[in-house]
């Protein structure tokens, strides 16, 4: 829409690049999920709001992750601190879903001392979401971080290695494997 129509509203970038992938995509997205119900989606955008335009997110990006995962969240029984522990890191994982920083760092970020942070970190790695790497990387999930069946998720899976992804897999409790 290059020109005004009266009573119309321009497109915003955002609303353009939308409409523009619902042409391309149609409702093949639908079909495949409607195929296949496990499948989860990750779309990831990153947003340099102009100066005159109002952010669209808080902090400038968003990232998608699984459905089934986070409809289930509170089966894992997380506490409000173990959940804000894997929020946090999550939040600040690198392209490859790596998180670097100390649990003294995460405590003070929390408000909490790093002993919750610490078995928060147990406890998420028993759950196999996030796993320490070195002193201070820690690997979360791609699963989680990414979102199942999606291209990055699948790039920084065969980076981890299937052998040590196929001891990380995130078990739904409650819930049969597919």
């Amino acid at each position: 829409m290059t020109e005004s129509t009266p009573g119309r509203r321009r497109k915003t970038p955002a609303q353009k690049v939308t409409n523009g992938l619902e042409e391309i995509l149609g409702d093949s997205l639908q079909r495949l999920h409607d195929a296949n119900p496990g499948i989860g989606f990750t779309l990831i955008a990153d947003t340099k709001p102009k100066k005159h335009a109002p952010a669209t997110t808080h902090g400038g990006s968003w990232a998608g992750i699984d459905k089934e995962l986070l409809r289930n969240i509170h089966l894992f029984e997380f506490s409000n601190k173990e959940r804000a522990v894997l929020d946090n890191m999550t939040a600040d994982v690198d392209k490859d879903g790596v998180w670097k920083g100390t649990q003294a760092q995460l405590a003070a970020t929390l408000r909490c001392n790093q002993t919750t942070v610490s078995r928060a970190i147990v406890k998420l790695d028993r759950k196999n979401f996030v796993w320490k790497v070195a002193r201070g990387t820690y690997q979360v999930n791609p699963t989680w971080a990414f979102g199942w069946g999606s291209d990055h998720s699948a790039r920084v899976i065969a980076k981890i290695g299937k052998t040590v992804m196929a001891t990380k897999v995130i078990k739904i409790p409650g819930k049969k494997a597919a």
